[in-house]
């Protein structure tokens, strides 16, 4: 009896002792606001290559390498947009309104910086910061498929790219400010963020025309690999944009009556219809 009783005591002593704690695991290794240290890494190749290009840039345009094609033309249509007067240009034959040329709608948020530093210098600079910057939605994709060290080998490779570099060093465009955009929103997309993915959709559609068609192309992956039918949103309105500003947008504007460059199609047909 006395057996049993000790058996007892002792199952009721095993079941009342505290739990062993866990052993402790290897803590991520960060380095600050809960970011690992390989982020910071990538942030500091983007300031770098900001930093760098905007004073390669700028000095680039005082030694009088730019041109009035294109910098002047933006330089010109933005002023006149933050003076009041859209898109206005002068300095294309036959082109008062620069949606003749191209539709870039992001001139409009581009505009107030003017109000603040109205300097021809300030697109040079913030084109380098923007094409800079993109290397971090890069990486934080890259993360999660390939590993942090690989995906900052990436971010830099990406920077690297001369044909990247070139688009940089050729005057401004406001289509090099797509990359920013278009890699956000991929993230975005790939993480099921709706909401971030359709303002970051909406800004690269707004640099040039025929980014909308890249936009369209993610709503088809979220379609048909996401099995997503969100993903018909982004691709009915990517193409739809595209079609709408080639065909009625850029007509209306252009003393032709049609886009400025559909005529380097011309062997695939009359109009982006066909």
């Amino acid at each position: 009896m006395r057996v049993e009783s000790s058996g007892l005591l002792s199952k009721v002593a095993g079941m009342t002792s505290p739990t062993p704690a866990p052993s402790p695991t290897k803590p991520n290794r960060s380095f600050g606001f809960n970011r690992p240290l390989t982020w910071w890494v990538v942030v500091g190749l983007a300031v770098l290559y900001g930093l760098y290009f905007s004073a390669y840039t700028v000095q680039r345009h005082n030694a009088f390498l730019t041109s009035a094609y294109d910098l002047g033309n933006f330089d010109q249509a933005i002023w006149n947009t933050s003076q009041g007067r859209l898109f206005e240009m002068s300095n294309l034959p036959g082109v008062t309104i620069r949606f003749a040329h191209h539709i870039e709608p992001i001139l409009l948020l581009i505009a107030p910086f003017y109000w603040i530093w109205s300097d021809v210098r300030l697109l040079l600079i913030l084109q380098s910061v923007a094409i800079g910057l993109s290397a971090i939605p890069l990486y934080d994709y890259a993360k999660g498929k390939i590993g942090e060290w690989a995906a900052v080998l990436i971010a830099a490779t990406y920077l690297l790219v001369p044909a990247l570099q070139g688009v940089n060093l050729f005057d401004f465009h406001a289509v090099a400010l797509a990359p920013l955009f278009l890699l956000l929103a991929w993230r975005y997309l790939d993480e099921r963020n709706n909401l971030g993915f359709a303002i970051c959709a909406v800004l690269a559609a707004s640099t040039k025309e025929e980014i909308s068609l890249l936009v369209a192309m993610m709503g088809l992956y979220a379609l048909l690999i996401q099995r997503r039918r969100f993903g018909a949103i982004p691709f009915v309105l990517g193409v739809g944009w595209f079609l709408f500003a080639l065909e009625v947008i850029s007509p209306a504007f252009n003393q032709a009556g049609s886009h400025e460059f559909i005529g380097y199609y011309a062997q695939w047909g009359d109009s982006a219809l066909e």
